[in-house]
C-alpha cells in the first residue's frame, strides 16, 4: 500500500490551505485537473515538509517529499471529486464536530471553555485559526463522506477477531517488554470522594473551610459519609475514582493525597472501610479537597490474565485485546478504500508535477 495515503490523513491535520496563493506563491510544483485546474505552490509543499519536518524531528528524503506531494495531489482530487459528484457537508454537522471538540476540551479544563480560550486551544494544536480550522474540518468530513459512498461496503466489511486471533495476540503481548507494561497492574484504589472544588486562590479558603466542616460532621463515620455523599449539595459534589500507585498519579495528586489514600483500610472481605481526613489536591482538573473513602484494593499484577480485569477500563484483559485488533482491521480497511478511491481517480493521470520543485 503507498505511504502517500498515510500521509494525507496527517497533511490535512497540519493545517494550511491549498488553494491560498499569495504573489511570492507563483511557482507551482503541481496541477490537477480533475474537473477544474487548481495549482499547489511550492511553499504549500516546503510548507508541509517543514511541518512534518518539525513534528518527527528528522529531515525528510526526496522520496518523503514525494510521497507528501502525492498526498496533497490526493486530497486535490477527492474534494474535486466529491464537488462533481455533489457530496458536500452540511454546516450543521460542521457545527456538531466543533461543540464536541468543546466539549473535550471542558473535560480537560474543568468547565466549558470560553470562546477565546477554544480559540487559542485550537490554535496551538493545528496552528489554525477558527475560520482555518472550520474549512479543514469540511474537507476532513467531505473526504470521509465520499469515501464512504464510494467505498463503504468495503469498509463495512470487516469481521470481529476470532478467539484464536485475540489468544495469540496477548501471547504475543507477553513476549515483549511493551506488551508486558500494557499487561501491568500497578497497586490500585477505589474510591468515593466528597469534592470541594475550587478554580483560583479567591475561592480555596471557602472551599477548605467547607471540607473541614464537613469532616468534623462526618468525624470519621463511614454511614455519616455514606448519608452525605447521597445527599446534593452546591457546595460539593460525590465522584468515584480508580488510581494506581505510580509516578502518573503521584504527579497529579501528589504525594502526601497518594500516601493517605493507600494506607487507608479497607476488608475486601467485609468491606469494612474508613473515611479519610481532608487532603487538598492543588492541580489541573483534580483540583479541590477532598473526603475519601476506599471502596476497593488490588494488589500490583503483572502480566494479567486474558480475563483478568483491567480496573481502569472497567473490563477485561480479553475486550480490550479485542478491541485494538479490531481498530487495527478497521484502520487497515480504511487504507484500502482509500487506495482504491485515489487509484480511480488518479487513471487518465488528471494531474501533472513539476519534479524540479522537488528536489531542493
Amino acid at each position: 500500500m503507498k505511504k502517500h495515503i498515510i500521509l494525507w490523513a496527517f497533511c490535512l491535520a497540519c493545517g494550511g490551505s491549498l488553494f491560498a496563493q499569495g504573489a511570492n506563491d507563483i511557482q507551482t510544483v503541481a496541477t490537477v485537473t480533475l474537473t477544474k485546474t487548481e495549482f499547489i505552490p511550492v511553499k504549500q509543499l516546503r510548507n508541509r515538509v517543514e511541518a512534518i519536518e518539525k513534528a518527527s524531528g528528522q529531515t525528510l528524503t526526496l522520496e518523503q517529499r514525494r510521497e507528501i506531494l502525492d498526498g496533497m495531489i490526493d486530497e486535490l482530487l477527492v474534494l474535486q471529486a466529491a464537488a462533481r459528484d455533489h457530496v458536500s457537508i452540511e454546516d450543521g454537522l460542521i457545527n456538531q464536530q466543533m461543540e464536541e471538540i468543546r466539549a473535550q476540551l471542558a473535560q480537560q479544563i474543568g468547565r466549558r471553555p470560553t470562546d477565546a480560550e477554544f480559540a487559542q486551544a485550537i490554535k496551538d494544536q493545528t496552528n489554525l485559526d477558527l475560520a482555518g480550522f472550520r474549512e479543514q474540518l469540511k474537507k476532513q468530513l467531505t473526504f470521509r463522506r465520499y469515501l464512504f459512498e464510494k467505498k463503504g461496503s468495503l469498509i463495512q466489511s470487516i469481521k470481529e477477531p476470532t478467539s484464536v486471533e485475540i489468544e495469540n495476540e496477548y501471547k504475543e503481548m507477553k513476549n515483549t517488554s511493551e506488551g508486558i507494561a500494557q499487561l501491568t497492574q500497578d497497586e490500585t484504589v477505589q474510591f468515593i470522594a466528597l469534592v470541594f472544588p475550587y478554580e483560583n486562590d479567591s475561592e480555596k479558603a471557602k472551599a477548605r473551610s467547607g471540607a473541614e466542616n464537613l469532616s468534623k460532621e462526618i468525624n470519621g463515620s463511614v454511614n455519616k459519609f455514606d448519608e452525605k455523599g447521597g445527599q446534593q449539595n452546591v457546595s460539593y459534589r460525590t465522584t468515584s475514582n480508580i488510581i494506581q500507585k505510580n509516578k502518573r498519579w503521584e504527579t497529579l495528586l501528589g504525594k502526601k493525597f497518594m500516601d493517605t489514600v493507600f494506607s487507608l483500610k479497607y476488608d475486601p472481605k467485609s468491606g469494612a472501610t474508613e473515611v479519610s481526613p481532608v487532603l487538598d489536591v492543588e492541580s489541573g482538573n483534580a483540583r479541590g479537597f477532598y473526603i475519601i473513602k476506599v471502596t476497593g484494593k488490588y494488589p500490583f499484577k503483572s502480566p494479567l490474565a486474558l480475563d483478568d480485569t483491567m480496573l481502569q477500563y472497567n473490563t477485561t484483559v480479553r475486550e480490550l485485546v479485542k478491541r485494538a485488533l479490531m481498530a487495527e482491521k478497521e484502520q487497515a480497511l480504511y487504507l484500502q478504500a482509500q487506495q482504491e478511491l485515489v487509484d480511480d481517480l488518479r487513471k487518465g493521470k488528471p494531474f501533472q508535477v513539476n519534479d524540479q520543485y522537488i528536489n531542493y
